[in-house]
């Protein structure tokens, strides 16, 4: 239906495609605000143990349609699915996908339902950070691992949501070191080709572990795997400001912003950042705009 640039083509992280969900601002609002040349759009329906998935891509200066599909299956063969979407995705936007990278695609999830369904629960969950969530997401993440071992992606969530109790639930660090250092291993184990497997070590080694430099590492690790993934971002921004490397910090923090633009977390941390590096207005606007993004976010007004 039409040519796409792939210089257009990204991915935005999922707090901030959460917000659209009941919006009522057009696709090229949306882009504009996004700065998203071509917004993908879908819709999910069942019907009996079917399940019909559309796809458009739609450019969004005219909401053109440049490319639509339709595909169906059952439930069991969703992420076969995901996989079919990519790649069909990936050939209109005239981008060529590794066989590493598609093997990842396919190996990104549990071929388990009922894990998959309790990994996005605890995705759910952890994404709030407060005292109240966090061990729900501890739950879930824990529980779609006893359904599958080999579930990567859930062992990260484990060990995120572990390494991050102390702050958002003021549990004792001491309490939590080895089962975190566990999780982080395991999600290692299970795949270390994941983004969310060589954060989740990274954050280890960073809140836990006290090892800066493993750290590092395996933050670089993680946006060479997959740039778009913001809390690797956030967490290498974190790290370096740490380090008084303010000019580093500065650029991935950014990023972060750019790849989930109304994730507050990521604007609250932009102020703590920014005041350690000694620039409070800036620190100030971005308290700001996280409380604008989510007036009950705790963390913004703190």
């Amino acid at each position: 239906m039409g040519q796409i640039d792939p210089e257009h083509f990204s991915v935005i992280g999922r707090t901030t495609m959460m917000a659209y969900r009941e919006t009522k601002r057009t696709l090229t609002e949306i882009g504009r605000e996004l700065k998203a040349a071509y917004p993908i759009e879908g819709s999910l329906r069942t019907e009996g143990e079917h399940l019909r998935i559309t796809t458009r891509l739609i450019r969004a200066r005219d909401q053109a349609l440049m490319w639509s599909a339709t595909y169906d299956g059952k439930p069991r063969s969703m992420l076969a699915l995901q996989r079919e979407l990519a790649d069909a995705l990936a050939e209109q936007v005239h981008l060529s996908l590794s066989p590493v990278r598609l093997g990842a695609l396919g190996n990104r999830h549990t071929q388990n339902a009922e894990a998959y369904d309790l990994y996005l629960r605890g995705r759910f969950f952890w994404d709030q950070f407060t005292p109240l969530t966090t061990p729900k997401a501890i739950e879930y993440f824990t529980s779609a691992t006893a359904l599958d071992p080999d579930y990567a992606l859930a062992w990260s969530g484990v060990a995120d949501a572990l390494c991050s109790s102390p702050v958002t639930g003021d549990v004792p660090a001491e309490s939590l070191l080895e089962r975190a250092k566990t999780a982080a291993a395991h999600a290692i184990r299970c795949d270390a080709s994941l983004a969310e497997s060589q954060t989740s070590f990274g954050f280890f080694s960073f809140w836990l572990g006290w090892d800066w430099v493993e750290s590092e590492k395996a933050y670089r690790k993680a946006l060479a795997q997959d740039g778009s993934y913001a809390f690797a971002h956030r967490m290498l921004g974190i790290l370096l400001s740490h380090q008084c490397r303010h000019q580093e910090t500065a650029a991935a923090i950014l990023r972060a912003r750019e790849v989930d633009p109304l994730n507050a977390m990521n604007r609250a941390l932009s102020a703590q950042i920014a005041f350690a590096g000694r620039d409070p207005e800036a620190a100030i606007q971005f308290a700001r705009e996280a409380i604008v993004i989510d007036p009950e976010f705790w963390i913004g007004h703190f």
